[in-house]
């Protein structure tokens, strides 16, 4: 299971997601220290990216990882619920997380497709353009 970094993990600790996850798989429950600290960490993670914005690569990563999670989230805890014939952590919050995660690969995939239709930029790496100073009008011919 993923979890979001608003509003899932708060449900699932809660609820007991990490005591209830590992038993499906007749694992013993995690830590709550380990728990709480991955979401921490992605909390932290989803952040950076989220205020980094398109601006460099690794924030992109985790936004587009992030949309992708929220995807997982929106079908596994509904089908997790359905496979125990019950309420499991997480599946109130799911299609919240989903509908988070639809917004974000929307928003990546419009990006892309707009960065496309603009072409190679002047500013490909090795290109003349691309260096300091070089930009003083058109080359002699």
């Amino acid at each position: 299971m993923v979890r979001h970094p608003r509003v899932g993990p708060a449900e699932e600790y809660a609820t007991g997601f990490h005591l209830r996850f590992p038993a499906l798989f007749g694992l013993a429950p995690w830590p709550e220290r380990i728990f709480v600290g991955f979401n921490a960490t992605c909390l932290a993670v989803f952040v950076f990216a989220a205020l980094a914005g398109p601006r460099f690569y690794a924030a992109r990563a985790a936004l587009l990882a992030l949309a992708i999670a929220g995807g997982m989230n929106a079908v596994a805890h509904p089908a997790v619920a359905v496979a125990v014939a019950g309420y499991f952590p997480g599946v109130v919050t799911a299609p919240l997380v989903g509908a988070a995660g639809a917004y974000l690969a929307a928003r990546f995939w419009r990006r892309r497709r707009r960065v496309a239709a603009q072409g190679p930029s002047d500013m490909t790496p090795g290109s003349p353009d691309s260096r300091a100073g070089s930009r003083q009008g058109p080359e002699p011919q």
